[in-house]
């Protein structure tokens, strides 16, 4: 019954995997388990989508126009959302903010580099490849 479920609906199944394989500590599917995936009847194509969460620290100069930007309604934001503006209190005094870097291949980065989801230029994969 659960192979018949998979072919029913294909968006949700390709959301499915990707939330499975998508998680900023990098814990929820092993190497291993990829590639037992990987071996399965019928699979046509595979790709990994990989992440990783770090402290960034900020310039100074970027630090003060983020400040000037919020300032201006940092009391809307306390009285809206008061997680979000501790998160920002937290980010001016430390200097430092959370950033996730995100990387691709297989099936994702050949999903994502179509020239429908680039916003501008091309991308050549035989010259990203390359690393030049």
């Amino acid at each position: 019954m659960a192979l018949v479920n998979l072919g029913r609906n294909r968006k949700r199944i390709f959301t499915v995997i990707c939330s499975l394989t998508h998680n900023p500590y990098g814990t929820t599917i092993t190497r291993e388990l990829t590639e037992e995936i990987g071996k399965l009847p019928g699979l046509e194509e595979t790709g990994l989508l990989y992440s990783q969460t770090f402290s960034h620290k900020i310039a100074v100069s970027v630090l003060t126009n983020i400040r000037a930007y919020y300032e201006k309604g940092l009391s809307d934001i306390e009285a809206m959302d008061p997680a979000v503006a501790q998160s920002y209190h937290d980010m001016t005094d430390s200097g430092e903010c959370t950033a996730v870097l995100y990387g691709a291949d297989g099936l994702v980065l050949d999903t994502l580099s179509q020239d429908y989801c680039l916003l501008e230029g091309t991308y050549d994969e035989e010259e990203f490849l390359s690393g030049k």
